[in-house]
């Protein structure tokens, strides 16, 4: 069984959150990242984000990466398997940053 403690709604680019999983350690974690701005569509693997064995209630930090997110749409699609074998995926959408009017200088 793979119970998570994670924060699932909408990350900022920039943010970073903290992952912990219970059950049967120990944990392999794959993060990839779901593209839907671009062809071709689909999942990309992580850069920096090999997957990663963790035990029961170890904090993992999730960080929607701002080099990367600042410029595309998606999510984040993380991958958990449990010591037997067992599968959860979670799907985090990443929010993309408001292209709104940058700072502006007035003058009196």
């Amino acid at each position: 069984m793979i119970d998570v403690d994670c924060d699932q709604t909408p990350l900022a680019v920039g943010e970073t959150r903290v992952l912990r999983v219970t059950g049967d350690a120990p944990f392999t974690v794959c993060v990839g990242r779901f593209v839907s701005d671009r062809r071709p569509l689909g999942l990309q693997p992580e850069p920096e984000s090999a997957p990663r064995t963790i035990g029961s209630d170890e904090p993992l930090p999730i960080t929607a990466d701002e080099d990367f997110w600042s410029d595309h749409q998606g999510g984040l699609q993380i991958d958990i398997t449990d010591a037997h074998g067992s599968r959860r995926r979670l799907h985090i959408n990443v929010r993309p940053r408001s292209k709104g009017f940058g700072p502006v200088m007035v003058r009196a």
